[in-house]
């Protein structure tokens, strides 16, 4: 297990998890936003600090797995409208 800091709240995780892992484990999964959960499309960027000299920076959530003393800043994001679908879109459509 190691101890990381989610917006200042203190999470335990296991080790080789991933950030976005350890939240839905943890049942604080509103906590990150989520779109694809695989590194696409952005939805989970969060900005990491260690109170080390360890380098944080920006990552996605859903890749980078959890590390002893970790911080978590989750960026704030709106929510996409919902697009109704079309059985066949023309090409205009799809531009």
């Amino acid at each position: 297990m190691v101890e990381i800091k989610v917006s200042g709240k203190s999470l335990q995780a296991l080790e080789g998890q991933t950030i976005i892992h350890a939240l839905w484990s943890a049942g604080r999964a509103s906590e990150v936003q989520t779109g694809c959960a695989g590194g696409v499309c952005g939805a989970c960027t969060v900005t990491i600090r260690f109170r080390d000299a360890r380098k944080g920076g920006t990552d996605l959530a859903c890749l980078r797995l959890v590390e002893e003393g970790m911080e978590v800043f989750p960026y704030p994001i709106g929510s996409a409208p919902a697009v109704a679908p079309v059985r066949e879109p023309s090409v205009e459509k799809l531009k």
